[in-house]
């Protein structure tokens, strides 16, 4: 076989026995070197009985041996997942000026691998300074458990005009995050933070096409962002007023595909309808609270959907179920395919009563509509 097509076989192993296959023959012996996707991912499984940092120093060695002999003049991806620390902060700085050097193109730096011992801590400040060069090639970029401060990011998006995608998983010196701008390329933006230190994010002027944040309540603003299509807040509790929906009606024209985790504490007394998202047609939402009444509000939400076809309802409530006729609040919805209730048979005393509702709702959605209740 030509030496194209093996370079493509041993791209499909880990990198180490991909490697280790120069010990085969003359031919072998450099041909992993023609490898561009370097994805060095520790194995984390041991216990407190091995000692953590003889498993460290491995894995240390087989990346510093690779990059000592790779000489392929680019790199697609470049990803490291071990549970390394700031004492090897120079360390990974090398290992991520190499992959700067190769014009990586996909970069993930996961040092969130602390799962198997029962723990995590935060363990590395990004270097500033990897960006006082233009980052021309790097597409896509995930950070996890890695210290990013505002300065960082700024940095990071001037200095990376083709970024299409960044991820960024509990960064802990975030506080206000402030992304917009013609220039930019970015399409997705995920942010992920355990620690509740975001207190603001605004996000104006450039084509995104999918937002993601998983964390706790902040100030969130969208301004002029016409391909947003796809937006996850389903792990955030939103504690707000008489409208849950208010911060996405920047959103109107463009969202089609939205998550959200509501927590309604009461009906509010005079309900109204919400503004439309009219173009919105996959629904997921995570719908709580601690009385029957609020579920009747719900209705009044679900109207802002006109053109929903797909709608999954997670509710998480402590009173008790209440079953009442709600015939003058909801509008039959004729574009709607898929319905699915998670949660509601747990929260009836008897099999039966979730039966006689699933049958009663299922006369009232439109012909064709599959109906899931879990």
């Amino acid at each position: 076989m030509p030496d194209e097509v093996l370079v493509t076989i041993l791209s499909l192993l880990p990198i180490k026995e991909a490697a280790s296959t120069s010990i085969l023959s003359t031919r072998w012996r450099l041909l992993w070197r023609g490898l561009i996707k370097l994805n060095f991912f520790g194995n984390q499984s041991f216990s407190y009985q091995v000692n953590m940092n003889t498993e460290c120093d491995k894995f240390i060695n087989q990346v510093n041996s690779v990059i000592q002999n790779y000489n392929h003049p680019m790199i697609e991806d470049f990803r490291i997942r071990y549970c390394l620390s700031n004492r090897h902060k120079s360390l990974i700085y090398q290992w991520l000026q190499f992959a700067v050097n190769k014009k990586v193109e996909f970069l993930e730096l996961d040092l969130s691998r602390y799962v198997s011992l029962g723990f995590s801590v935060y363990v590395y400040d990004y270097p500033l300074r990897l960006f006082e060069m233009e980052l021309v090639s790097l597409k896509k970029l995930i950070l996890k458990k890695v210290k990013v401060s505002e300065a960082i990011l700024l940095n990071l998006l001037s200095n990376s005009p083709n970024l299409e995608t960044l991820s960024i998983c509990d960064p802990q010196d975030l506080k206000h995050i402030r992304v917009g701008g013609r220039a930019l390329k970015l399409k997705h933006f995920e942010i992920s933070e355990g620690g509740y230190s975001v207190k603001s994010i605004y996000l104006s002027e450039f084509d995104l096409e999918s937002f993601t944040y998983v964390g706790g309540e902040m100030d969130l603003r969208f301004s002029d962002l016409p391909k947003l299509n796809k937006v996850d807040l389903g792990q955030v509790q939103w504690w707000v007023g008489d409208n849950e929906f208010e911060m996405l009606y920047p959103l109107a024209s463009s969202l089609q595909s939205l998550s959200i985790d509501v927590y309604r504490n009461e009906v509010p007394p005079n309900p109204r309808d919400y503004d439309e998202l009219p173009n919105v047609k996959q629904l997921r939402m995570m719908f709580r609270g601690n009385k029957h009444d609020c579920l009747l509000h719900l209705a009044y939400m679900v109207n802002a959907f006109p053109s929903l076809e797909s709608f999954t309802l997670e509710i998480d409530w402590t009173a008790a179920v209440v079953r009442r006729k709600a015939r003058d609040y909801t509008n039959i919805n004729e574009n709607l395919k898929f319905v699915e209730i998670v949660g509601y048979k747990e929260k009836c005393a008897k099999k039966e009563d979730a039966r006689s509702s699933a049958k009663c709702l299922e006369s009232i959605l439109p012909q064709g509509v599959e109906l899931v209740i879990l």
